[in-house]
């Protein structure tokens, strides 16, 4: 559904009401402003109980439907709206997708003007607020939640939206709009969906961040450049997580790598010999460059100049290198 700018329709029509009307509906949902007042804020400044200012609120919204019918095309297009997304929708991606946020409480006092065609779900600690066209449907969105965390309990991994499709069989649209309105589970960037806790859904230390990003990117980085992929985060928190965590190899001057990428940890010294002692056999220097040229970021000659140290290695009439022994 096209977003909809109601702004001007809802200025037209509230501007006919009488002037404390106005104000009550005004700055009851946040229509000059973009907080929605409480009824008790509105009742002190006009030095009356906030049962009389929902009582005016009522009165008010009731007149306003009464004096305008053609409403009632645009509550026929917002029930078609939430249809597509099985009855069910999540305020916050609701009001996103029904307006520009200049407009949300716009949409919001729609919604909230026919309230046997919607209803709005608060928010408590399982639930973010959601809005239902049929709360007939709210116990079976809130049984695919409850049967999907089992299976992350039991199964301990994430899945992409057509894996869970396979358990419950609806239309995709409709079954990401059932578990958006869940506070357990969570969908990362990547589109994995799993407990909200795990940090590869929702990392939350700076360490397992790093290692997230790592893995989207899949390449090593400069530490400096994955600050500015992270930059609400301080980059010697960042430089000191990469050298305490061993997922981080350092491969080059400041660049780390992911050691699952087959990056093996240690200065270039220890590299080499670890290299040539796995091999048991004396090693020409270009087979040994070629080594540490897909381990790390280093030139020819700095290798060069490591095989040079004789403390540590031999090399034969062949040409070939050998490590030495102590």
């Amino acid at each position: 559904m096209n977003k909809a700018n109601y702004q001007g329709l809802i200025e037209g029509i509230i501007n006919q009401l009488e002037p404390r009307k106005k104000e009550i509906i005004t700055r009851r949902f946040g229509l000059e402003k973009n907080e929605r007042e409480t009824l008790e804020s509105i009742g002190k400044s006009f030095h009356i109980c906030r049962e009389r200012v929902r009582q005016i609120e009522t009165k008010t919204i009731k007149e306003i439907l009464e004096k305008n019918p053609s409403l009632e095309k645009i509550f026929v297009n917002l029930l078609s709206y939430f249809k597509e997304y099985g009855y069910l929708r999540k305020e916050e991606a609701a009001l996103a997708e029904l307006s520009d946020n200049e407009n949300k409480n716009f949409v919001f006092f729609l919604l909230s003007l026919k309230k046997d065609y919607f209803q709005r779900i608060n928010e408590n600690k399982d639930f973010f607020t959601f809005w239902t066209t049929n709360t007939k449907i709210i116990p079976k969105a809130k049984e695919i939640i409850e049967k999907l965390i089992k299976k992350f309990n039991k199964e301990k991994k994430p899945l992409v939206l057509g894996e869970i499709n396979k358990l419950f069989n609806l239309p995709e649209k409709v079954l990401g709009s059932y578990l958006e309105i869940s506070k357990i589970i969570m969908k990362n960037k990547n589109g994995l969906y799993g407990l909200k806790h795990w940090s590869i859904i929702n990392p939350r230390r700076i360490r397992d961040r790093i290692y997230f990003l790592m893995k989207e990117i899949k390449e090593p980085l400069h530490f400096k450049k994955i600050h500015e992929l992270m930059p609400t985060t301080n980059i010697n928190s960042i430089h000191n997580e990469l050298i305490k965590d061993n997922r981080f190899v350092l491969v080059g001057r400041g660049i780390y790598a992911l050691r699952e990428w087959g990056y093996i940890p240690g200065n270039l010294k220890e590299l080499i010999i670890k290299y040539m002692k796995e091999k048991r056999r004396p090693l020409l220097k270009e087979e040994i460059i070629d080594f540490v040229s897909k381990q790390r970021f280093v030139k020819k000659f700095t290798v060069l100049q490591y095989l040079c140290d004789r403390m540590l290695f031999e090399k034969r009439n062949d040409g070939r290198y050998y490590v030495k022994e102590a």
